[in-house]
């Protein structure tokens, strides 16, 4: 039940930050009891098991691709905001760790 999530407000302001998270029973009750939310992408489907009957959950099912930053690249590059890929670093939410197979 472990997903990656992040939530926004409909200004795309961070209500809680991209963090790897385990869902349970009760996930995200107190942001629905107030106002819908929009739930998408492969690990919504874990949570709509969990709470498919709550009239403030709305999961929209579609394909995650790249054809959903076209919009936002685009005005990145009219206004000349660009990012050195020379020194971009990966950002892991967790420890990632190899297993080693013992002689």
């Amino acid at each position: 039940m472990e997903v990656f999530t992040a939530l926004y407000d409909v200004g795309k302001n961070p209500v809680e930050q991209p963090a790897a998270k385990i869902l349970a029973d009760g996930s995200y009750q107190e942001y629905l009891a107030g106002r819908p939310i929009y739930f998408f992408g492969n690990g919504s489907i874990k949570l709509q098991n969990l709470i498919h009957d709550h009239h403030n959950a709305r999961f929209i099912s579609n394909e995650i691709d790249a054809k959903g930053i076209c919009k936002t690249s685009c005005e990145k590059y009219k206004n000349h905001q660009f990012d050195s890929v020379a020194y971009a670093e990966p950002s892991y939410l967790k420890e990632f760790f190899f297993m080693q197979k013992q002689a």
